[in-house]
């Protein structure tokens, strides 16, 4: 009976983490738009602020997006792993 318990909240833990990566995915979809409408150069520098052009904007969302692939992948690994222990802990 805890087992089940324990292994239930194994797998609701699993769908929340994600279902997060899920949520991050979409938020990086969802700033392309704004990336495509930013110019190449970067604005002014007022008051000690620093804002990053264009490419190093890019260039963030890119790594972003690699990293949570690479969560992604390894997240995969475990769900096999844990579903054929039926989701034992």
């Amino acid at each position: 009976m805890v087992n089940q318990v324990i292994n239930s909240q194994a797998l609701k833990r699993y769908e929340e983490f994600t279902g997060a990566i899920e949520t991050v995915r979409i938020a990086l979809e969802e700033a392309d738009p704004l990336i495509k409408s930013m110019t190449d150069s970067a604005p002014g520098r007022p008051h000690g602020w620093q804002v990053p052009d264009k490419k190093e904007v890019l260039a963030a969302r890119a790594k972003a997006t690699e990293l949570l692939d690479s969560l992604r992948a390894e997240a995969k690994k475990w769900e096999k792993e844990l579903v054929s222990r039926g989701w034992r802990v």
